[in-house]
């Protein structure tokens, strides 16, 4: 959202401030911010309708497989189990939005032969593709190879025509950057910062590392000798993380065991849209193996869920007695929605948990926090505003960005967040740089760099030996004082006499 609001106000992204992602997110979220402002109800709203929207498609593929209890079925998986806990403004639930559509627009063109329905899919892939690298390059591939593998639509015209409507959007971006002398930093930020900055050292492959610790930390307390203590009544939430991350894996597979079994009917449409189901859904899922978090897999995991559905639909038809079990499920997402429900609506009424903003549209917003926290939270924003001037900048890290809106504040440099295991040296005098430049008054550590290297899978290499920012902590202690604020945050106040 911050990046959006500062695109909004004139910035470009990759020359103004680092990015690493494709623009395709922050580009829609700056549209949104022009026309109501900077107000995260209306980003998180506009997300919201576009989950709701990809929830639809996904019933209208769901007609020819299901029937109405299971369609119901997967309504309320991805309604309540996806929508509902994860409206998040993110490049990864955007792009997860326009594979949905491009998914449905490919089955239209398979079922009706409707070249508007394969441009559509096409531009939509490349619209995933600028938002989301990893997932818009292999829907482009899955989509692809399901125009040229089905018997309704394999002709090369066909194929190109929807290669050509996927590169526009990619054309598109690469000649606006171009032209207005971006090009240079997006392909700084972009492609040579993943090798500069240690990328590949923290990566996490695979569902079998990321995803079951997420379901471990949510609902048990881990003791000595591998013993794990449930908390009440949050373990029905980890359940549902746990299900949400292997939903789509076993329906997947289940996809490609009846696409190989039915292969002697590839010339019936049908067969088409389920290949061109579990081609996507595959794609979805490769996506997310970087970092294969619960949330991250929920939000590419829609193809897969109706892929499970339908498996499981098949199941329950063949041994009736698992009906019983498949019941399991709406239970659990109804019990998680309603005790989801009764803690916001405490929250709600009680003023303690309510945030204070600065610099949005709303003056205030109810924290997803222990009280604790909201209070720390809240003493910073005060603090800040405090020990700075309106015009003052001030820089926040490691991954707080919030606090430049929550305390209306300017980054006196490009990086919104940094980490300490993928900055790179070049980085880091650049931000030296820019602190000098502007004599920034005030630093904030938001000490999340240690903590993140031991409970996020992604630098596990790095368990044994946390990263340390090498330039950048020397010019800080050298230039600044250290006010340790709380037992999280640490203020740094310069002490250059050219500062008051």
């Amino acid at each position: 959202m911050l990046q959006s609001n500062l695109i909004a106000h004139g910035q470009w992204p990759y020359r103004d401030f680092f990015e690493f992602i494709w623009p395709g997110a922050l580009l829609l979220g700056a549209l949104v911010i022009k026309l109501t402002g900077f107000s995260v109800l209306a980003i998180r709203m506009t997300i919201t309708l576009l989950m709701l929207s990809a929830i639809w498609a996904i019933d209208d593929l769901a007609k020819r497989f299901l029937h109405l209890p299971w369609r119901l079925l997967l309504l309320a998986l991805l309604l309540f189990g996806i929508v509902s806990p994860f409206p998040f403004f993110s490049h990864h639930v955007l792009s997860a939005v326009f594979s949905i559509w491009a998914l449905w627009h490919i089955a239209r063109f398979i079922r009706h032969q409707s070249h508007r329905n394969l441009c559509f899919s096409g531009l939509l892939s490349g619209l995933a593709a600028i938002t989301t690298q990893s997932l818009g390059g292999l829907l482009v591939v899955a989509l692809g190879i399901t125009v040229l593998a089905s018997a309704q639509t394999r002709t090369w015209k066909n194929g190109m025509l929807f290669l050509a409507s996927a590169l526009l959007p990619l054309l598109t971006m690469a000649i606006t950057l171009l032209a207005c002398g971006v090009w240079p930093f997006f392909w700084r930020d972009t492609i040579t910062w993943l090798a500069q900055g240690h990328y590949a050292d923290t990566s996490v492959w695979g569902y079998f590392s990321t995803a079951p610790i997420e379901f471990v930390k949510t609902g048990f307390i881990p003791k000595p000798h591998h013993v794990l203590i449930p908390i009440w009544p949050q373990v029905p939430q980890a359940v549902q993380l746990l299900l949400l991350a292997w939903l789509p894996v076993l329906g997947t597979l289940w996809g490609w065991e009846t696409v190989f079994r039915h292969r002697a009917c590839r010339s019936h449409p049908a067969y088409a849209v389920l290949l061109s189901l579990t081609l996507v859904s595959t794609a979805s899922l490769l996506a997310t193996c970087s970092y294969s978090t619960s949330y991250h897999i929920a939000t590419n995991a829609w193809p897969g869920d109706l892929l499970c559905a339908m498996a499981l639909s098949r199941c329950a038809k063949r041994w009736p007695q698992c009906r019983l079990a498949v019941l399991f499920l709406p239970l659990l997402l109804l019990y998680n929605t309603l005790y989801t429900g009764w803690q916001n609506y405490q929250l709600f009424n009680q003023k303690e948990n309510w945030l204070a903003s600065y610099g949005t549209v709303e003056k205030s917003f109810l924290a997803d926090m222990p009280r604790n926290r909201t209070l720390e939270y809240s003493l910073v924003t005060e603090a800040i505003r405090q020990y700075t001037g309106q015009q003052s900048p001030v820089f926040i890290f490691n991954v707080s960005p919030e606090f430049y809106f929550l305390a209306d504040r300017a980054n006196p440099t490009r990086y919104v967040v940094i980490y300490p295991v993928y900055i790179s040296t070049d980085q880091e005098n650049e931000i030296i740089r820019s602190l000098e430049t502007t004599k920034t008054p005030l630093l904030v550590d938001d000490g999340k760099a240690a903590p993140m290297v031991h409970y996020d899978a992604r630098f596990r290499r790095y368990h044994h030996n946390p990263p340390h920012l090498g330039p950048l902590e020397d010019y800080i202690h050298k230039h600044y004082k250290a006010q340790p604020f709380s037992d999280q945050f640490t203020f740094y106040r310069r002490i250059d006499k050219t500062v008051p």
